[in-house]
């Protein structure tokens, strides 16, 4: 971090939340990381922390990515005397080198941060290669998210883990990752948040998108039509869906199949996992964590599309592409978990 001291000599760090399920935990660990090294941590909810960061003493604000549109936040904030750091949560699973470099990085991004931090020096090159006169800026530090999957936290999650099983029984978990397709906001806002953000300039790029959107929508609804048919009594779907999705067809399905399919999104995904006899995804980031985790990891892939698929998830999962194979791959985990 930075060396910055306010006028008290009192070194604040400010941790603003986006999705608060994906980053309170997270963020809590970096807090008393930082709190032991003698800074004094503020952690809210993003918009309201930044309707107030320019009345708070200034210190280190850690911002959430590259994107251009953080750019004139960021300049607002270093106006009023902070610094800048920033790491990027979507920077570990892209859909490709290229479209991340286009669609998520930013020279007037960058020229804002004072420090960036990356995943790996995979992603670290990602952003160097936007712009290479930021390479001092750069750091490859990880993620606290992922320092959340060490074994020294292991104890910690299984007794989480525990209640959920305790409560649900086995279960299968799929993490949904269907936000374009099946969007809170209906698909309509998927179309206008791509213009809005810029990633639909030219018709290349809505050709692009309508492809990657469509394609989502037939895992979803394949997702939608397979899960009735793995889900047991004994062994229930246990549905998380995306933050940004909506539970309306999730639930009409989990009304459908009481006993057996059941739509919960709440708490850290980490002892989720864990409880889990198995994870299901198609592309999801938690896949990447269930598999620190030591868990079975499946990737159910009915078409295949490398051009539109994220591709490190898939990686480091066993795959199915039919419910047969699917349904075959369960039972293989059944057996070796008995």
């Amino acid at each position: 971090m930075p060396t910055f001291v306010t006028v008290d000599r009192v070194k604040f760090l400010y941790l603003p939340i986006e999705i608060w399920s994906r980053e309170f935990h997270a963020k809590t660990l970096l807090a008393l990381h930082a709190a032991s090294n003698g800074w004094s941590v503020v952690m809210g909810p993003k918009s309201e922390m930044h309707r107030r960061l320019s009345r708070m003493p200034r210190g280190v604000v850690l911002q959430f990515g590259f994107h251009k549109n953080y750019a004139i936040e960021m300049k607002k904030l270093r106006s009023c005397g902070h610094k800048i750091v920033a790491a990027d949560e979507e920077g570990l699973v892209t859909l490709s080198p290229e479209h991340y470099k286009r669609y998520r990085v930013s020279s007037k991004t960058l020229e804002q941060c004072d420090k960036c931090y990356c995943w790996g020096e995979i992603h670290a090159q990602m952003v160097r290669e936007v712009d290479s006169s930021v390479d001092q800026k750069l750091h490859v530090t990880g993620n606290p998210r992922m320092d959340l999957l060490r074994p020294a936290f292991r104890d910690l999650v299984e007794r989480e883990a525990a209640g959920l099983r305790a409560q649900y029984g086995r279960f299968l978990l799929l993490n949904g990752n269907f936000g374009s397709f099946n969007h809170a906001m209906g698909i309509d806002y998927t179309w206008k948040s791509l213009e809005t953000k810029g990633w639909a300039s030219t018709q290349e790029d809505k050709d692009f998108h309508h492809r990657r959107v469509e394609l989502q929508g037939r895992f979803f609804q394949a997702f939608q039509s397979v899960i009735p048919k793995i889900a047991t009594e004994d062994r229930k779907v246990v549905v998380r869906p995306h933050p940004s999705e909506s539970l309306v067809p999730w639930e009409k399905l989990s009304k459908a199949y009481p006993s057996k399919i059941i739509v919960v999104r709440e708490g850290n995904i980490v002892p989720w996992l864990q409880a889990a006899d198995a994870v299901l995804h198609n592309g999801c980031t938690t896949a990447v964590e269930a598999f620190f985790l030591g868990r079975p990891v499946i990737a159910f892939r009915p078409e295949r599309n490398p051009e539109l698929e994220t591709e490190l998830p898939n990686q480091i999962s066993m795959q199915a592409s039919t419910e047969d194979e699917l349904v075959a791959l369960l039972g293989k985990v059944a057996e070796e978990d008995s």
